[in-house]
């Protein structure tokens, strides 16, 4: 490591991913936490903050309800009481350390918000211990779950996109860019989760004839597209002279309706 760096980075943590990973999709994501998740998301992991504006909020937890295990009343009234405001496609809520150590039913809360705010409410399970690629893959595989269903595929063979994060692609035009090799190489973009998207063409997902795996994070979401709707994908960025290689084996597999993984991968839980 001598050679390779002098300092070890440090990476984001699950909940800056499945903040980052629903970031443009006009959701509401509560961290569960007492402060400084999403002071240290918006600080350091989070570009769009400065022409974008989301609704990702900290629930204040206190120490006294932390220790009489008070937190989920006041977190449902909070909840409830600010979507009812913001009318937001969805809310999500999460954990950091200190409510996944008290034991804080998550699930629960998220079961009495949706019958309460009548909004679809998930709870998703991190710990704020885990690298931010687990929460990406968490964010989309969840939400994929409950609003992408079957629907027909668009009349010109389109793909998908997986795998679009600030915390994997910093360069804002990266987006343009793809849109430009897809183009370049006679193909249609259809989704590009989760930058330069809304919350309509998320869930347009399986309209898509093919999904190009971008990043580890998008491999569970992908797996998940493929077994629900039979979407084939294929792994890849494209990047130099290999672009015109990942576009052939998009072609190749658009025919053949099978995924193309050159470096199979099997990510964990």
């Amino acid at each position: 490591m001598l050679e390779t760096c002098s300092i070890l980075p440090t990476y984001a943590a699950d909940t800056s991913g499945v903040c980052s990973a629903l970031y443009e999709l006009k959701g509401m994501i509560v961290v569960h936490d007492a402060s400084g998740c999403n002071s240290t998301y918006s600080t350091f992991d989070e570009p769009r903050w400065f022409d974008m504006p989301s609704h990702i909020f900290i629930s204040g937890l206190t120490e006294m309800e932390a220790i009489l295990g008070e937190d989920a009343q006041r977190l449902i009234h909070d909840v409830c009481t600010h979507a009812k405001n913001l009318a937001p496609n969805f809310i999500v809520l999460i954990n950091s350390p200190m409510p996944l150590l008290i034991g804080t039913d998550l699930e629960e809360v998220a079961n009495e918000i949706t019958a309460r705010s009548h909004i679809p409410c998930m709870a998703i399970k991190t710990t704020g211990m885990a690298p931010y690629t687990t929460g990406l893959s968490h964010g989309w595989c969840t939400l994929a779950k409950h609003f992408v269903h079957a629907s027909p595929k668009t009349k010109q063979p389109s793909v998908n996109l997986l795998g679009l994060s600030p915390l994997d692609f910093s360069d804002p035009k990266t987006v343009e860019h793809l849109r430009a090799w897809l183009i370049n190489h006679d193909l249609c973009l259809n989704c590009s989760l989760a930058m330069d998207t809304d919350f309509l063409s998320f869930t347009s997902l399986s309209q898509a004839h093919l999904n190009v795996v971008l990043t580890s994070s998008a491999y569970p979401v992908a797996k998940y597209l493929e077994a629900q709707f039979g979407q084939p994908y294929v792994v890849g960025q494209p990047i130099g002279a290999f672009g015109a290689v990942l576009a052939e084996h998009i072609k190749e597999s658009l025919i053949s309706q099978k995924s193309i993984d050159l470096a199979p991968y099997t990510p964990k839980d």
